[in-house]
Parts: structure tokens; C-alpha cells; sequence
């Protein structure tokens, strides 16, 4: 039995997070026969929830009938310090290296604790950028030194990386975000009906802190509010859903901003849902949806994977942000080059609607490339 302390940013927890616990679940799943995870969470209640919710989907990412998911409070020394006593290996699971400070500096003391304690550690599918704050750098870095494998969610994350180390001391890799295989096990199956539904499903997110993004709410709610108009008035004899990525107030309500923009629209086929859905519920309607649009980077990812009839609304650097990353890791940049629109560009013309677009299918091989540089580097622990 290999027993797995998975800490991050859980206990804010996105759709996308949760679909990342989910595609770790399923590379893990893949190497030890049988494990047990102690989830570390910053409010353990609202894990507690998005657990339950998901707990189906999360056996059956694990191909068992039942796993065994246990929750602890991250944020308290005694909690985190029984649970990496207990652990075989201590993983950082997925997320950005650039988030709030306090919960960074958990992060590295939790590496620190674990390398203390002869624990085996790993970094997978985490993403590092500029490291906009400079306070962020050094325990982000520390981190990293502390890990016997890390894996980011780009090469992107692996350049800037090495830009700071100037070397690759600790051997580090690039797959993709571990989301990807949640998708990929829910295409697998899901029947797919012949004909999809009458819905269009839209994600659009707040930005709640524009210091280093360089775009606010407020700038893009016309632009944005234009887009739903346009929508609704082309696409007049179907139901327009916005969809929440994210349904806790830490971290951004999507329902907020899309109650806003409902508001202030007053379109009779634009409904938000405002009932949280579960991943797997989130995953059936990109799945099941005429079209998608998404803002949010992983509701972005999963349309793309689930769907591949999709539009792009980017709020991250559209040279070198996440999201032209992930597309140039699909291989599909080219093909999003018509429906895809940047926020930090607004003098740009927003994508023409049209249904008539490609649908665009990640080769299967494709995800398989990515899951094996997991699947290989956590072999190298030799548990």
C-alpha cells in the first residue's frame, strides 16, 4: 500500500483543480496497484464537499470501485506534519507557482519537512511564470530544489524555470496539465450521442487582481456583454448556459460576473447555472454543448478536449500566457487562429460566431505522449 499526501491550492478549489486531482488520480492509478491519498486542504469543509461530489468520477479515474481520499488541514503545522509522517510520498498537485504568499511558503515547508523525513517528493503538472512578486521566488525555487521529480504543465513554465537556475540542476520535465487526462477518461466514456444538444455553453471569469494581468472586470464587461448580445440575437432559437468553473467566493465566483452580465442583458435564451455542477456534471455539458466558449484556462482546456467546437476568450499574455501555450502544446493554434480573442488586445476585432466550424479532436497519441513522461518520471521513485 503506497500512501500519497497530495497538498496545493485545494480548499479553493476550481472545476479545473478538481479535474487535475482526477487526471493525477489517474497516473498514479497507473503505477502503485494500491494507495491511499491524504488530500491537504486550505478550508477542508469546502474539500469535503467538491470530494463528495466528485467521488464517482475520481474511482473511476482510479479504475477502482472505491479509493481511499482522506482530507486534512494544510494550514495547520500539527495536521500537516502527521500527514507527511505518514506518507510515502508527498506530491504538490498541479496549480500555479504564483499565488498567495502564505500558502507558497506552507508548500516549501512541507518539501523541507518530507526531504527531512526521507519522504519521496514530487512537483506534477504545476505551471511557473515571471514570478511577478519578488517574495515568491525564493520559496518557489525551494520547492522545486526539494522535489525528487518535478513535472510542469509546459515548457514554458520548464524555460522560465531554468532561466532563474540557469541549469537544470534537479532534472526537470514538461508534460501538460494533468486536467487533460480527466477529459480523456470521460471522452472515453461517455456515449456520445450522434447529435449534440441545443446549448452553448459559455465560461467568463472576473479578474480580480489586474496588477499583472493588465486587464479588469470592468474594462472587459462591454466587451464581453457585446459578445453575449451577439450571440443571443445569432443563435436566437438556443439556450445560452454560463457556466461556473469556480462556485466558491475565495478565488473568484464565476456566478458573480455572469449574473452581472445576465443582468444587465436581459435575454430570455441566456440563463446561468447558478446550482454548482460536479466535474463530471461540468465535463457533460462542454461534452453534450452545440458550442463553447471559455475564458478560464481550464474550462478552455476541457471544452478543447471534450467538445473541439469552441472559442477563446484569453485574459493571459496572448504571446507567451497559458493559453497560447496549450494550444501550441495541442497543436492547434493554427486552427483556434479565427476564434480566438485577447483581452489585452482590444482593438482587435472578437471572433465572428459561426456554425459552421471545425471540430477540432486531440489525436489520442497525443495525450498518450503526455502521459507518459508522468507515467515515466514517477517510476523513477522507485516506491
Amino acid at each position: 500500500m503506497v500512501r500519497i499526501v497530495i497538498i496545493g491550492w485545494y480548499g479553493t478549489e476550481t472545476i479545473g483543480d478538481r479535474a487535475i486531482l482526477a487526471g493525477i488520480i489517474s497516473i498514479i492509478a497507473n503505477i502503485y496497484m494500491d494507495f491511499e491519498i491524504k488530500l491537504g486542504s486550505l478550508y477542508p469543509t469546502l474539500s469535503e464537499r467538491t470530494i463528495l461530489e466528485d467521488y464517482i468520477f475520481l474511482c473511476t479515474s482510479g479504475s477502482k470501485k472505491n479509493i481511499s481520499i482522506s482530507i486534512f488541514n494544510s494550514s495547520k503545522v500539527a495536521e500537516l506534519d502527521s500527514a507527511i509522517k505518514w506518507s510515502d510520498i508527498l506530491v504538490m498537485g498541479g496549480g500555479p507557482f504564483m499565488d498567495s504568499i502564505v500558502e507558497l511558503y506552507m508548500i516549501d515547508y512541507a518539501f523541507k519537512r518530507a526531504k527531512k523525513k526521507n519522504k519521496k517528493t514530487a512537483i506534477l503538472g504545476c505551471g511557473i511564470s515571471s514570478l511577478w512578486h519578488s517574495k515568491l521566488i525564493k520559496p518557489a525555487l525551494s520547492v522545486i530544489s526539494n522535489s525528487d521529480i518535478t513535472i510542469f504543465r509546459d515548457n514554458k513554465s520548464l524555460t522560465t524555470y531554468n532561466k532563474f537556475i540557469k541549469k537544470d540542476i534537479f532534472q526537470c520535465v514538461a508534460s501538460i496539465d494533468p486536467a487533460i487526462f480527466a477529459a480523456d477518461i470521460f471522452n472515453k466514456r461517455h456515449f456520445k450521442a450522434g447529435e449534440k444538444s441545443k446549448i452553448i455553453s459559455v465560461n467568463f471569469r472576473e479578474i480580480l487582481d489586474d496588477t499583472y494581468i493588465g486587464v479588469s472586470t470592468s474594462q472587459m464587461f462591454p466587451i464581453l456583454s457585446h459578445l453575449l448580445i451577439r450571440l443571443s440575437e445569432q443563435e436566437s432559437t438556443r439556450e445560452i448556459h454560463l457556466i461556473p468553473m469556480h462556485t466558491f467566493g475565495i478565488g473568484g465566483d464565476d456566478r458573480y460576473l455572469l449574473n452581472k452580465l445576465s443582468n444587465a442583458i436581459k435575454k430570455k435564451n441566456i440563463h446561468v447555472q447558478n446550482n454548482p455542477l460536479s466535474l463530471e456534471e461540468t465535463m457533460k455539458i462542454y461534452s453534450d454543448s452545440f458550442f463553447c466558449i471559455g475564458m478560464r484556462f481550464h474550462s478552455i482546456l476541457l471544452q478543447t478536449v471534450l467538445n473541439g467546437k469552441n472559442y477563446i476568450v484569453d485574459y493571459t499574455n496572448p504571446k507567451s500566457g497559458k493559453i497560447v501555450n496549450l494550444l501550441h502544446q495541442l497543436n492547434a493554434s493554427g486552427i483556434y487562429k479565427s476564434r480566438y480573442y485577447s483581452l489585452l488586445q482590444p482593438g482587435e476585432q472578437i471572433f465572428d460566431i459561426s456554425n459552421d466550424i471545425v471540430c477540432y479532436s486531440v489525436p489520442e497519441f497525443q495525450i498518450n505522449s503526455f502521459r507518459k513522461i508522468y507515467l515515466d518520471k514517477l517510476n523513477e521513485l522507485h516506491i
